[in-house]
């Protein structure tokens, strides 16, 4: 696990039996039963391991590690507005092709309207991975949000909006907002971090816009504490300065911070 989190997991402030913790050679899953989906997924992107592009291979399936009663099931997403949205991305998972397979696993899953999983999420995502290539690793952090009544906390679980399958179940909740942490360990062991908190709906953001929407919505990791209830990277002593101030750096072709 420190593989991917060399800063320490991310501490809950709520102090809920709900959470299981999974843990992959790949990437890691907070994954909470209550709401069936990945409160937040952390992995190493290495440039090396985007080399190779194995086939796509969808097959999504439960996770054998969740309990039947509280996995997420491919049948909850049979319904016809959201896709099966990855938090860790399968083309950040294409070193090989078990790698890939293993990304398609149900707790790695969240429902995500058609337009923002193929569109701006699929364009912050391959951002990343242009970091990665010129930065040769980044550290990435994706979640979801339960913020629908947008007073910057939590929603209680008991007030989760949830997907409608065909068969009529409603299992899965729906996140308000999705956010990515991205993170770079400088040669001097400082380190550059980039937060977006992007909010779940609808809209198609292309183009030109779609760039000035993402760099809109650049906010800072205190804000996504509070309105997920996690601490992340509490151990990082210059966390706090993570406000966005010197985000434009990330934009940049190399690190600034390696000259």
């Amino acid at each position: 696990m420190e593989k991917h989190l060399p800063w320490g997991a991310p501490k809950s402030r709520s102090t809920a039996a709900n959470k299981v913790l999974l843990v992959h050679w790949d990437y890691v899953i907070q994954y909470d039963e209550d709401h069936r989906v990945p409160l937040w997924t952390a992995y190493r992107l290495d440039a090396r391991g985007l080399n190779r592009t194995p086939d796509r291979v969808n097959c999504f399936r439960q996770d054998p590690r969740v309990d039947s009663p509280k996995a997420s099931l491919p049948g909850d997403y049979d319904e016809p507005q959201f896709d099966q949205g990855h938090l860790a991305p399968s083309e950040d998972m294409s070193h090989n092709l078990n790698q890939n397979i293993n990304s398609f696993i149900m707790s790695n899953m969240a429902p995500q309207y058609e337009n923002f999983n193929r569109v701006i999420w699929k364009r912050l995502e391959t951002q990343i991975r242009t970091w990665a290539k010129t930065r040769r690793t980044v550290y990435v952090i994706s979640g979801s949000v339960f913020d629908h009544d947008l007073d910057a906390k939590p929603d209680p679980a008991s007030a989760a909006k949830r997907m409608k399958s065909r068969s009529g179940s409603k299992r899965v909740a729906i996140p308000s907002h999705f956010y990515k942490i991205v993170l770079y360990k400088c040669r001097d062991g400082s380190v550059e971090a980039l937060t977006f908190m992007l909010p779940h709906d609808k809209a198609s953001h292309t183009g030109a816009a779609g760039q000035k929407y993402l760099e809109k919505h650049i906010t800072s990791i205190a804000k996504i504490d509070a309105v997920t209830g996690w601490q992340f990277l509490s151990t990082l002593p210059v966390a706090g300065k993570f406000d966005g101030t010197h985000a434009h750096a990330f934009w940049q072709p190399k690190s600034t911070c390696d000259g």
